[in-house]
């Protein structure tokens, strides 16, 4: 190797070693036994000195404040409001089937609306069918169903619908039936 080259390789070692050597011992360095340091306030200080105090009895200034807490921000979406009982509930499979017949062809207006299926969960499609969409179609969600409290659509026995998009134009309903449990028997889809 050519003296110019090795003597270029070892400036640049000796500047890396340099820089990172710099950096370790100007990085601060936390306390022993972990604990950040007290700082005072400059209002604190001054109030220190205002009350002719002590360090001793100010100590409590020093302290460090407490983090504020979290703020969780929700969403915005469109207000949902929830159908009235159903004072009839549907006495066989083919009353149900019916009910979701509609539901499906609300989700085909949808989809001709907005180019394919609501996705997400229950609440989400619900809100995507109320006019949460890009486009902000609104569309009537049909008689037979309802809304919980989550902003759900439930069958006709307060159970919400489980929503399996199969394709974008294909969409799987099913309700959990009069036992209000899923994958069982009684179980209508559509």
């Amino acid at each position: 190797m050519p003296k110019s080259q090795s003597s270029r390789l070892f400036l640049a070692a000796a500047l890396l070693v340099g820089t990172w050597l710099l950096w370790f011992l100007a990085a601060p360095k936390p306390p022993a036994g972990g604990a950040s340091p007290a700082v005072a306030t400059p209002a604190q200080k001054a109030a220190s000195v205002a009350g002719g105090g002590s360090p001793a009895e100010v100590s409590h200034l020093n302290t460090p404040a407490a983090a504020p807490a979290p703020v969780q921000v929700a969403p915005a979406v469109p207000a949902v409001a929830a159908l009235p009982e159903l004072p009839n509930l549907p006495a066989n499979r083919a009353q149900i089937s019916d009910v979701l017949d509609r539901l499906q062809l609300t989700l085909r207006d949808f989809r001709t609306a907005n180019g394919g299926n609501p996705v997400g969960t229950n609440a989400e499609i619900t809100r995507a069918l109320l006019g949460d969409n890009l486009k902000q179609t609104k569309h009537d969600i049909p008689e037979g169903t309802r809304l919980n409290g989550a902003g759900e659509l439930c069958d006709p026995w307060g159970t919400p619908y489980f929503f399996h998009q199969q394709s974008a134009v294909k969409m799987e309903i099913r309700s959990a039936g009069p036992d209000h449990k899923m994958w069982t028997a009684d179980d209508v889809q559509l």
